[in-house]
């Protein structure tokens, strides 16, 4: 089921069901990192570019997860309890876990929990690849780029941008078509489409670049 390399990290004190799940996982094909107390988890240096899932035992609480999610912390995990309280499964999922199982758990329903919340790490991470590359794109544009195509896509036509602008129509178009290499759009849908992406992605990663009007010009740039 696992392939090599993915390494689940159990932070368990109860004895019977860290020996259960170190046997369970390992069959499974993962490599298994084990910690008894939250110390010595929080002083752990962890696995830079290595998939990882973390399963969260009764030692660690909803404050233990909410100070790893202030942390950063960018690891798919499964909270495992004693407990079957529908609020704190609730309260558990608020606070960033991918799942909550309750004890005693079988097999198969924490392998497939542990299935699951890879692929959707494995989603996020794609996700925020592609809005690295979207932003670095976007970042390319100059301020002029910028100002060009939001005229554009607010439905003006190329002679009346330049109008508005001051510029000559042949630099509305090279800048016009500048911009749209840069962003790889190729047509004026896909262009609208990725300026609202980029609009997306940095309201929730960054700030939006601001492009101030220019003042009229007589001459092209």
């Amino acid at each position: 089921m696992a392939v090599p390399q993915q390494t689940v990290i159990i932070a368990e004190d109860d004895q019977a069901t860290l020996q259960s799940l170190k046997k369970l996982l390992a069959a499974a094909g993962f490599n298994v990192l084990v910690y008894q107390d939250r110390q010595t988890f929080s002083e752990a240096g962890f696995l830079d570019g290595v998939p990882c899932i973390l399963i969260l035992g009764d030692m660690a609480g909803l404050d233990f997860l909410n100070s790893l999610k202030k942390a950063n912390w960018e690891m798919p995990v499964i909270f495992l309890h004693s407990g079957n309280s529908v609020s704190e499964a609730v309260k558990a999922i608020q606070a960033g876990a991918d799942d909550y199982i309750s004890k005693p758990f079988s097999d198969e329903a924490l392998l497939d929990s542990i299935a699951h919340a890879m692929a959707k790490a494995e989603q996020r991470s794609q996700t925020a690849q592609a809005n690295k590359e979207l932003i670095r794109r976007a970042a390319s544009l100059t301020r002029r780029e910028w100002e060009i195509i939001h005229l554009v896509l607010s439905g003006l036509l190329n002679k009346q941008v330049a109008e508005r602008l001051g510029l000559a129509l042949i630099t509305v178009k090279v800048h016009r078509g500048s911009a749209m290499r840069k962003l790889g759009a190729r047509t004026a849908a896909e262009l609208a489409r990725i300026v609202r992406d980029v609009g997306f992605v940095y309201q929730t990663t960054a700030s939006a670049p601001v492009v101030k009007k220019s003042p009229a010009r007589k001459r092209p740039l």
